[in-house]
Order: C-alpha cells, then structure tokens, then sequence
C-alpha cells in the first residue's frame, strides 16, 4: 500500500522484537515461512528512499491499540487510516498450505520419541 500511495520515507512500528529483529538482519529467520515474507519486503525496500523498522514495547503501542479496536469493533473507519483487505497470502500459497516436511525435522526418530509404537 506504501508503495501505491508513493511514500518514499517508511517508518514501519510493529510490537514483536522477533519480526522487527529479522527485518533488520539483526537475528536470522529460523522458519521458512517467515524467511519467504522477509525476502519479500526487502524486494520492496527499493522503492522507498529510506526504510526503518522500529520495535514497539507492546504497552506503549497506543497506535496499534487503537487501530486493533477499530478492526474488532467494525466502526468507521477514521479519515487519513489506509486500509487494504488482504485475502490471499503475499508469499506462496503452496508453502503455505504445504503439510511440513519430515525430513526438515530434527531430532530422535526412534519409535517411542515420536510417540509411535
């Protein structure tokens, strides 16, 4: 939506320390799922002169606070708040509908580990 609307400087707020983290690089995504989505909005960074990704301590979010109760309550929604449906994921679908593979798993194989008998 940011870049539809031609921003050029994006601050992006999110309360989990782990997304903003693995956004800056600053710590490595463990699941591919969300290795797929950050790979995703780098691509995006180019359209933007500058991008910051801000961590948010959850009780000091008033911002997403306020717009989470707008979202439950389905009031009106407030001029100059952008609001986009989504209904497909931005990453693909058959990653995500895909039943996880066995051989990602690590661990013990033996029967009475993976609880089959």
């Amino acid at each position: 939506m940011a870049v539809e609307l031609g921003v050029k400087r994006l601050y992006v707020y999110d309360d989990s320390a782990l997304v903003i983290n693995q956004l800056n690089k600053e710590w490595d995504t463990t699941h591919e799922k969300m290795d797929l989505y950050c790979k995703q909005i780098w691509r995006l960074e180019s359209n933007f002169y500058g991008i910051e990704y801000i961590h948010v301590v959850r009780d000091r979010n008033q911002a997403a606070d306020a717009l989470s109760k707008i979202g439950s309550s389905r009031t009106q929604i407030p001029q100059g708040v952008f609001v986009q449906d989504i209904h497909t994921p931005s990453i693909g679908t058959d990653l995500v509908d895909k039943p996880p593979n066995e051989t990602l798993l690590v661990g013990d194989a033996s029967p009475s580990a993976s609880g089959h008998d």
